[in-house]
């Protein structure tokens, strides 16, 4: 997965959420805001590990490890991302969370 694919699951993600659990505009912003940073920087340490399992494990392990790292830390991300958001929807009580939801936020 690549950068700007990952940037824009984010953003596509986020979109959704904010149509289905509203939060005021002032608190839109600043979640972007975290939501966007921590996708570059998800990203910048992603390479980060790479470059060092490169230099210390040789190129398979840099190659293998660029697949495997894109599957595993952009959903971490996109999961802790999504549960800060519910957990500011809910204690704001800005939109109405689904039972579901709301069980585990």
């Amino acid at each position: 997965m690549t950068a700007w694919l990952a940037q824009h699951l984010a953003l596509v993600m986020f979109a959704v959420m904010r149509a289905e659990f509203p939060v005021s505009p002032r608190a839109t912003v600043a979640l972007f805001c975290v939501g966007v940073i921590g996708t570059w920087l998800q990203n910048v340490l992603r390479l980060l590990a790479l470059l060092l399992s490169g230099y210390f494990w040789g190129e398979n392990v840099l190659w293998d490890g660029h697949y495997y790292l894109s599957l595993v830390w952009f959903p971490m991300w996109y999961l802790a991302f999504a549960a800060v958001y519910l957990r500011y929807a809910k204690a704001n009580g800005e939109g109405r969370l689904p039972p579901t939801v709301a069980a585990v936020a």
